[in-house]
């Protein structure tokens, strides 16, 4: 599990250790676009030597997808490098080798890996992390709830951290050979979303006349798209194709391409700079203020001086998929741009509005009755 250690020299970023064997090191930079030259090297028990396994320039926000990425490819057969139950006896050996197999493992995306990741590592900083295990109880996830949130943990994030206990807990209970018991709930108050609007294409249209710069082009690829924001945020030029108008979109369901109107690719092809580094991000602000500023000012604002009701960057995503379902395209082709299966995207993204309903009804033609035709009904018999 990725821990940040206590050592390194002022100005460079601190070593990252990843489960027990694998350290990623930033041995010179920065460069003149702020990214180190990272080394990662995994111990090897049987020669006791620590090769070197990747290797490269990258952010620091960056280097440890891309780490856990190469060890998830790359499993050893070396068995003393999984976990042993017997060695788990505190929550913080818990979350360290239940951490350490969900980022061997190939069937999960690096964005889910560094979730789970970030999640595990807030759990081993609080009290809970001294907790026996075995003794864990109902309230020692009330107390690390409380801690969290006090402490200004949003509760959508504390909910996600209590489920990877949880979810740590069954995988340990299995790893044992022990019976599944389920550890007691625990209730998190979740504040619903500020605003669940979904624009319509004439609102989103006089949004973007009141942004400019990357915040709107960052609008214009997520509703050209359908993509989450975090996806759109992360995008980088190697994964553009003006030439044939299409974009790769890689998120927690996986990479997925999506192909792009003649618009969108437009604006793209005006953001981009003539000798455009493949590795860089199309979007040219922090990570950051991607997620601090889009939604909660540049929207907000442009929305104020649209005249239209507040949305979000999600809320794009949702115009997307209305806008594909009003257009009669098939749910699976509309799941496969969102990313997302035909039940999850329906459930969550589809958004059916007075006048889709008002179009439904007079497509099937409900309750008309032709003028001058005269409706027989079946005689009733009689009965006896």
């Amino acid at each position: 599990m990725p821990r940040v250690s206590k050592k390194g020299k002022t100005g460079r970023p601190a070593t990252i250790a990843i489960g027990k064997r694998v350290k990623v090191r930033a041995v010179r930079g920065p460069d003149d676009r702020g990214r180190w030259y990272w080394q990662a090297t995994a111990y090897n028990p049987t020669t006791r030597k620590r090769p070197t396994v990747w290797s490269g320039w990258a952010s620091a926000e960056r280097v440890e997808r891309e780490v856990l990425a190469i060890v998830s490819e790359r499993p050893t057969d070396d068995p003393s490098s999984h976990a042993d139950a017997d060695d788990i006896r505190t929550v913080l050996d818990l979350m360290e080798a239940w951490s350490a197999e969900q980022a061997r493992r190939g069937d999960l995306s690096s964005n889910t890996v560094r979730i789970y990741l970030t999640c595990a590592r807030h759990v081993v900083g609080a009290p809970i992390a001294r907790c026996r295990v075995k003794r864990l109880r109902r309230v020692d996830l009330e107390r690390y709830r409380d801690l969290r949130l006090r402490s200004g943990g949003a509760p959508r994030t504390v909910k996600q951290e209590i489920s990877v206990i949880r979810s740590a807990w069954r995988w340990y209970l299995d790893l044992a050979g022990l019976p599944s018991v389920a550890l007691p709930t625990v209730r998190v108050d979740v504040r619903p979303v500020r605003s669940r609007h979904t624009p319509s294409p004439s609102e989103v249209l006089a949004v973007l006349e009141h942004l400019e710069g990357w915040a709107r082009l960052a609008v214009v690829i997520l509703y050209a798209t359908g993509g989450r924001p975090g996806e759109v945020r992360d995008l980088t030029w190697d994964r553009v194709d003006l030439d044939r108008e299409l974009v790769v979109l890689d998120g927690k369901t996986g990479a997925r391409t999506v192909p792009l109107s003649a618009d969108a690719a437009r604006a793209l092809a005006v953001h981009r700079p003539e000798a455009a580094d493949p590795s860089a991000r199309v979007l040219t602000c922090k990570r950051s203020t991607f997620d601090s500023y889009l939604g909660p000012h540049a929207l907000r604002i442009a929305c104020a001086a649209a005249g239209v009701t507040r949305f979000t960057p999600y809320g794009l995503r949702r115009a997307a998929v209305d806008a594909m379902a009003r257009a009669g395209v098939d749910i699976g082709t509309a799941a496969a741009i969102a990313g997302h299966s035909p039940e999850v995207m329906l459930k969550h993204y589809r958004t059916v509005s007075a006048d889709d309903r008002r179009r439904a009804i007079e497509k099937a033609g409900l309750g008309v009755i032709p003028d001058g035709r005269v409706l027989e009904f079946p005689a009733r018999e009689k009965a006896g």
